[in-house]
């Protein structure tokens, strides 16, 4: 699309279009539709058709408060029904004037009542459809004004969106308030709240008369009524007539700023995304990793001592070199699962001689959950209070609350496994005395140790700097997932009975929690020190950890099935062009390229060469 509007001279502005449910998205573009083709509202009154690019319904009260219907348009893409966002997919919507195709990407609203799952998975859409865009020029959030307080759903979608976006984003993002009149065209009690999350989330958006537009379209419904048979006095449409007249203006206004700053290159949040997607999927088999090689350290520290400290024969020094080490096996699911971590659901097993404790969860309260973007076995989390397994917050199955519960993609089992290799095994007995044979023995011992803390090493790198990495490329960084799943495995072990807890490894992983923090704020000085020009980590930097984790001589192998599993279930397949319906509507309006000019004296040089269409 934006390579074929360079061959014609045509200028392409993609402009992405954000709004809770309800705040009159489809109002506003159907608004913008017609006054960019109509000089006034009187004009658009006489006009005989009727520009509606997105279906509209609502009802109107008359003086006798009689109720009538105003419906115009159908799509399959728009369901007109209460509470849920009318658009399902996004579309774009263009504006088309003499040098310039304005893109309105229209959106589903925030705030679905269908819950926060179907939010995600609306904004998993509108990720996937930005695919299809080179630059971005502008993101505009439509807000209602006067509310003394974001909600709940709002503010939970907002911050969960510019999680996905790129930090370089923050400029291209714009605010406009709908329905504002009744506000004097002013945004009210809302710009306050809203300076005060962006000020609590250090999210760097200029707020000002001049970087936010207040509109009202109620024009837009008035003309609706009027095309519906409505009848209206000389003086109501005097009224409207100034509110056409003001969003005329302001919609104008908007362009311009629009056009005028550079535009964001998508690559860089989709690049962002994919690297995010990667992130958040291998913290918990990077703490799995982490858990395996403590016990096999504590394994292999063990036969050491023992073996440096007994006085053995040779036949039951060779019985020694048969111990076994411990490994995980990955089962990826068909479907995910939710399961019950709740202390009455969840068991703990001995592995193996050692005595080692592994904790499983045999209670499956959903065995096929479809729920996207959760993240992998993690409690306390909201997104699982829509799992079809809760009703009320209550799991039907256990009886457990939601929050006791987490999602799994593939499961694991701790198992026993020889760890000498046969041909190590013979390399040894092949000494001829007893000291060299136990010689050999500890040398291998001790550079399996070497390699274990050297993996452990790397995965603390490899999380720190993944940590790093979105602190200073996301708009806001995501929970810090690594360090969370060490707080589960912390309170997990904390938790159980005193006979089967282990104190050291407890203290161990307190002190793993400590070294990645540690790690990570050496990355982070060093990333900000002035001197750090160049330092800045890449996305390719990024991919390559990812891939050396996962040719890690021990763990690697375990880590490629774990991430193969949770991005398995993480696949989507969406296609722009299987929702797209490229609607184009020509500027005309006389009175609205006026009204350009007048806002802004530096719009006649670009009146005086065509930027607007006049025909």
């Amino acid at each position: 699309m934006e390579h074929a509007e360079k061959a014609i001279g045509k200028e392409g502005v993609n402009i992405l279009i954000l709004g809770e449910t309800g705040v009159g998205k489809s109002t506003w573009i159907n608004g913008i539709a017609n006054y960019i083709k109509y000089n006034s509202l009187k004009d658009a009154m006489d006009a005989p058709e009727f520009t509606v690019l997105i279906p509209s319904r609502f009802i109107f009260t008359d003086d006798e408060g009689e109720e009538k219907e105003i419906a115009f348009g159908s799509d399959s893409n728009e369901e007109l029904k209460d509470g849920q966002s009318a658009t399902q997919f996004p579309r774009e919507y263009t504006i088309e004037t003499e040098t310039t195709n304005y893109h309105l990407i229209d959106t589903p609203g925030i705030g679905d009542s269908r819950g926060i799952e179907k939010d995600k998975e609306n904004f998993d859409n509108v990720l996937a459809f930005l695919t299809c865009y080179e630059k971005i020029n502008a993101v505009v959030v439509l807000l209602k004004p006067n509310n003394a307080r974001l909600t709940i759903a709002f503010k939970f979608c907002v911050l969960e969106l510019l999680t996905h976006l790129h930090k370089s984003l923050e400029h291209n993002i714009i605010f406009a308030f709908t329905n504002s009149r009744g506000t004097f065209y002013r945004p009210g009690d809302t710009l306050p709240v809203l300076k005060k999350l962006l000020k609590e989330k250090n999210i760097n958006i200029t707020l000002s008369p001049e970087t936010y537009f207040c509109f009202d379209n109620e024009a837009f419904r008035f003309l609706a009524c009027q095309k519906k048979g409505v009848k209206f006095t000389d003086e109501d449409v005097e009224l409207f007539s100034k509110s056409w007249d003001k969003s005329c203006d302001t919609t104008g206004r908007l362009f311009y700023y629009v056009k005028s700053m550079p535009p964001h290159e998508t690559k860089k949040t989709l690049s962002l995304n994919e690297a995010r997607s990667y992130i958040v999927a291998m913290s918990k088999p990077m703490g799995e990793a982490v858990q395996i090689i403590e016990m096999n350290l504590k394994m292999v520290n063990r036969i050491k001592e023992q073996c440096r400290e007994d006085e053995d024969e040779i036949q039951k020094f060779q019985e020694k070199l048969h111990f076994k080490g411990f490994e995980r096996k990955i089962k990826c699911l068909d479907f995910p699962i939710t399961v019950c971590a709740d202390g009455e659901c969840k068991k703990y097993e001995h592995i193996g001689k050692s005595m080692e404790m592994e904790t499983i969860y045999p209670q499956i309260c959903h065995s096929r959950c479809y729920l996207k973007g959760v993240p992998v076995e993690t409690t306390n989390n909201e997104q699982l209070s829509v799992c079809a397994a809760m009703y009320n917050g209550k799991c039907t199955e256990c009886k457990h609350d939601y929050r006791f519960h987490m999602h799994m993609t593939y499961t694991t089992s701790l198992v026993e496994k020889e760890f000498l290799s046969v041909a190590m095994q013979k390399k040894i007995t092949e000494k001829t005395t007893l000291k060299d044979q136990k010689e050999a023995f500890i040398a291998q011992l001790e550079e399996r140790i070497k390699e274990y803390e050297e993996e452990k090493k790397y995965i603390f790198s490899c999380a720190s700097h993944f940590g790093v990495f979105l602190k200073a490329n996301a708009m806001i960084p995501y929970n810090d997932s690594f360090s969370d799943y060490l707080d589960m495995l912390i309170k997990d072990e904390e938790a159980k009975e005193k006979m089967v807890r282990d104190d050291r490894r407890i203290a161990q992983l307190k002190e793993d929690k400590r070294t990645y923090h540690e790690e990570k704020k050496i990355i982070m000085e060093k990333t900000s020190s002035p001197d750090s020009v160049g330092t800045v980590i890449s996305i390719e930097t990024i991919y390559t950890m990812k891939e050396e984790l996962c040719g890690l001589k021990h763990n690697g192998r375990t880590l490629t099935e774990a991430l193969d599993g949770i991005m398995y279930a993480r696949k989507t397949a969406y296609q722009r062009e299987s929702f797209s319906k490229k609607i184009h509507v020509k500027a005309t309006s006389k009175n609205f390229l006026r009204n350009i000019g007048s806002t802004f004296s530096s719009f006649g040089s670009y009146f005086k060469r065509g930027f607007f269409s006049t025909k």
